[in-house]
């Protein structure tokens, strides 16, 4: 039986309604542990109190913390947090609250943030395999590989930032590929420099370093 004419889309357009779909229900609808909880006592303390401290956040027992200066900060690096706050802000006007276990604001932020990177490093994945000498039907199946059958995919269904960071060194690599001439200039390798750049922001500076 001929896999890809039975059972996959036959556009560009239906692999990323695919993908899209897959991220819907592959998502993890729950703060499970200390690490979501203190990425989402940052989030949370931003939307709900306008500050970094999470002292009055549900999420302050988290142990993945400091104490400073007589506060609690997550020990997580902020800027995960900030762009999860940005999406829970909406949510949070809406009366759609953050809290543990099954919670439609922590859905909601993960699956917005970390599968939107998801998808954009597996497209920028897919666009790289182009600039290769390696035919159609083998960059589907190494795109799937990476897709499915990797820690790209197991660390994309809770809040983290180490998705974040794997899709923005992929989303580098292929602006870098972008650079086709023998000498790019300094504003042709900004975007490749850029994405590297905030690859490092995601791995690193905690929120009480902001």
């Amino acid at each position: 039986m001929n896999v890809e004419k039975h059972f996959l889309p036959r556009s560009k357009s239906g692999y990323i309604y695919l993908l899209i779909i897959l991220a819907m229900v592959t998502t993890m609808p729950r703060v499970a542990g200390w690490n979501d909880a203190s990425r989402m006592a940052t989030v949370q303390s931003l939307v709900e109190h306008h500050t970094f401290i999470i002292d009055r956040s549900v999420f302050i027992d988290t142990h993945d913390k400091v104490f400073i200066n007589d506060h609690y900060y997550s020990d997580k690096p902020a800027g995960p947090s900030v762009m999860g706050a940005l999406v829970y802000w909406p949510l949070y006007q809406l009366g759609i609250t953050l809290d543990y276990d099954w919670n439609v604001a922590y859905y909601v932020i993960t699956l917005v943030i970390v599968k939107g990177f998801w998808l954009l490093g597996l497209l920028a994945f897919a666009s790289a395999l182009t600039m290769t000498s390696i035919d159609e039907n083998k960059r589907l199946w190494l795109t799937a590989a990476l897709a499915v059958a990797s820690v790209y995919f197991t660390w994309a269904s809770t809040f983290n930032n180490h998705i974040m960071a794997a899709s923005q060194l992929m989303i580098g690599f292929w602006f870098l590929l972008k650079q086709n001439g023998p000498a790019p200039s300094g504003k042709t390798c900004f975007l490749p420099g850029f994405s590297c750049h905030l690859r490092a922001r995601w791995m690193h500076l905690p929120a009480h370093f902001t």
